[in-house]
């Protein structure tokens, strides 16, 4: 095996690996205890409580309009990767089983829950993808409003999923969700 398509599947492996341990934050950490951190995932938590819709069911459908308009936006080159991780994403919301960890627990919920996700997503990262979602909301808004930054934007974009998280959950998860965002 060469070694480029040795550090191609390391990557890979790395990637699926950090996309599950953020699944598994998300379905059995931050949703038990109504923990809205921003992003798809917290919006797919959002819609969940009003609809019962199942998360892995939400953050595909939203990521569907997502993927159309970045595509043409971000490049394919961007994409690949994004793409792997958002369906691995939606595939592992699927099929890990809901195992609430400390869902009377807010303040153990937000923290393992925030760092949970933190080391996931950072083992995306590290290898240029992200779960899709917002990231790619904030990166295909910057290619047309280049004076406000990507970080800018998904703060607002994260900013008024957490909002409507007070409105689903109240103010007291918010403000344990805004404890996780922190971590």
């Amino acid at each position: 095996m060469s070694e480029k398509l040795s550090e191609t599947i390391k990557e890979y492996v790395i990637i699926i690996f950090g996309t599950v341990l953020v699944a598994f934050a998300a379905k059995n950490l931050l949703d038990p205890a109504s923990l809205v951190t921003g992003g798809v995932s917290g919006a797919a938590i959002v819609i969940k409580y009003f609809t019962g819709i199942p998360l892995w069911v939400s953050n595909t459908a939203l990521n569907i309009p997502i993927f159309l308009v970045g595509i043409p936006v971000l490049g394919w080159k961007f994409i690949k990767k994004t793409l792997i991780s958002t369906i691995i994403l939606s595939v592992a919301l699927a099929v890990i089983p809901t195992m609430p960890v400390a869902p009377d627990d807010l303040l153990l919920s937000s923290v393992f829950g925030a760092v949970m996700q933190g080391v996931g997503l950072g083992m995306v990262l590290r290898y240029k993808a992200s779960t899709g979602g917002t990231d790619m909301v904030a990166a295909t808004l910057h290619k047309k409003i280049r004076h406000i930054s990507i970080a800018q934007i998904l703060q607002y974009v994260d900013g008024a999923i957490v909002v409507a998280g007070i409105f689903a959950f109240g103010v007291q998860k918010a403000l344990y969700a805004l404890i996780a965002i922190y971590v």
